[in-house]
């Protein structure tokens, strides 16, 4: 898993900059993509194993992991240029979407469907429409 993912990402990279697409479109979808593999292979195993609570301990923790300390972490080591469409726009939508899969998980306790999973899916396709659109 943590090879392909290493391929998904570079050949990503290479891809985009053959093709001339901006760093923001490699960053938001080919690395998003590439770091959430592991995560991804780990929630289809607990499913199929018959452990949905270890996948919603993943996501949740995840993106506790991903928020506080990769960004904390990252901003205490070094000054980091933060452009204004990523505190305006991209923060928000991330954030949103968090928000609306713990709504989704408390409402959803005992069966959380695939139907549920639609609001996140149409969230973050909304957002590529707009930034990249």
């Amino acid at each position: 898993v943590i090879k392909s993912s290493d391929w998904l990402v570079e050949s990503g990279q290479e891809i985009c900059f053959i093709l001339k697409v901006p760093e923001s479109v490699i960053a938001v979808t080919g690395i998003a993509l590439g770091t959430s593999l592991p995560e991804l292979a780990t929630a289809l195993t607990s499913i199929r194993k018959g452990h949905p609570e270890i996948l919603i301990g993943n996501i949740v923790g995840a993106n506790i992991l991903n928020i506080l300390f990769v960004v904390g972490a990252s901003a205490a080591s070094i000054a980091l240029p933060v452009p204004p469409e990523v505190l305006r726009f991209h923060l928000p939508t991330m954030l949103l979407i968090l928000l609306v899969f713990q709504i989704l998980v408390v409402v959803n306790r005992q069966y959380f469907s695939r139907w549920s999973g639609l609001p996140l899916l149409a969230i973050y396709f909304a957002f590529l429409v707009i930034v990249f659109g």
